[in-house]
């Protein structure tokens, strides 16, 4: 690969990564200065927690419904109506007076996500050669994670000075560099097939609902920890309330190098469902560790997060990367919608199930219990697909 190429290809990759993360800043920001937004707009905590909820929701459904559709309105244009979509999520939190105000920049949000896991799938089939596309797909599908962790290193130090409303203009930049970046690396003819007949849909490969069911169980595992490790860490575990959210970040580091190696080793794998089982296992012995960290061993608690992050983290660029790898020409876009339906389905009900269980038992154990049987699910629906692909 010459040098231009591979300039070519980073500045690709790096787009398709800001892509990603631009949908979910608005309402990243919002819990990251939640300690500030809360008692200026008189939230509570059940209405704070309606915001990753909606936007799920509504990345859900619309992927569903219209991720096929999207990618064939041609790469650069959805590409900008995403993150289009991201500076005004991010501009309606930052004029909101009240929690309504703020349900409209977590739907903006939703829907900038909806359809950026089927185009950006989309655009590796198309741009990237067979056996090259392992590295772009996990870089891109760790953009939420990279945006993440800058919203945590950038937004509250810069509300000290400029006001939690104006450090949001952090989102409103990176949109606006994201839209000149897809104008400059994105080719203008991109994903825009030739017609089809009416009620035409190309054919979707068997392993899509496999992969459906296996990204919902592992979706709620996912979120559920995201959300409640902090918490549990600085209540059960007896962390201060700094260190305590460093748990986010180690999850987030380890997940970005994870979700970059294993898609590079699946593309290459010929059983993937080996790959999927062995993920599903070692992070049900992640949260094992993570519960066991609150009979006073803390250090169980980082190498919890570490297995977690490296196996359930990564998860989620592993099945793109098989839905890239397996669906059929022109299948991508609608394959993609599909499995991000049972991602966003698992990303909505985790945290609502973890916190309704937790708060109706007054026990976290119960709650970790909850998710290792949702990790033990995953195994399941992985062990099975084994089986058919063997017996096929």
């Amino acid at each position: 690969m010459s040098q231009a190429t591979q300039g070519r290809q980073v500045a690709f990759t790096a787009t398709l990564a800001l892509s990603m993360g631009i949908g979910p800043f608005a309402v990243n920001a919002i819990s990251v200065l939640a300690p500030r937004v809360v008692p200026e707009l008189g939230l509570t905590r059940a209405e704070l927690g309606t915001l990753p909820t909606l936007t799920f929701a509504v990345a859900g459904a619309v992927s569903f419904l219209v991720g096929a559709r999207a990618t064939r309105a041609g790469g650069r244009r959805v590409l900008l109506a995403v993150f289009l979509a991201g500076a005004l999520a991010v501009t309606a939190m930052m004029g909101a007076r009240s929690l309504p105000w703020l349900w409209v920049g977590a739907l903006l949000g939703g829907l900038s996500q909806a359809v950026s896991i089927p185009v950006t799938n989309q655009l590796v089939a198309e741009l990237s050669p067979p056996g090259r596309r392992g590295v772009p797909t996990g870089v891109k599908q760790s953009g939420v994670q990279m945006v993440q962790t800058l919203v945590a290193l950038t937004l509250p130090p810069l509300a000290v000075w400029v006001g939690w409303r104006g450090s949001l203009w952090v989102g409103v930049v990176l949109a606006a560099l994201g839209a000149v970046a897809v104008w400059r690396v994105i080719p203008p003819g991109s994903l825009r097939g030739p017609p089809r007949p009416r009620g035409h849909r190309e054919a979707l490969d068997p392993g899509v609902w496999w992969l459906t069911g296996y990204i919902l169980v592992l979706g709620l595992t996912v979120q559920a920890v995201l959300v409640y490790t902090p918490l549990y860490a600085h209540e059960q575990v007896g962390l201060g309330p700094t260190v305590a959210g460093f748990s986010t970040g180690v999850l987030a580091v380890t997940g970005i190098a994870a979700r970059i190696v294993w898609s590079r080793a699946v593309e290459r794998s010929a059983r993937p469902a080996r790959m999927l089982l062995a993920f599903a296992i070692v992070a049900a012995l992640g949260v094992g560790l993570i519960l066991t960290a609150e009979q006073g061993t803390p250090v169980m608690l980082w190498l919890g997060l570490i297995l977690f992050g490296g196996s359930a983290i990564a998860v989620n660029a592993v099945i793109m990367m098989l839905v890239i790898k397996r669906s059929p020409e022109g299948s991508t876009g609608r394959a993609s919608g599909i499995v991000s339906l049972g991602l966003y389905a698992g990303f909505m009900l985790g945290p609502l199930g973890f916190g309704s269980t937790v708060d109706a038992t007054g026990s976290y154990a119960v709650g970790w219990g909850a998710v290792v049987a949702c990790c033990l699910a995953g195994a399941a629906l992985a062990g099975a697909w084994m089986f058919q692909e063997r017996t096929r």
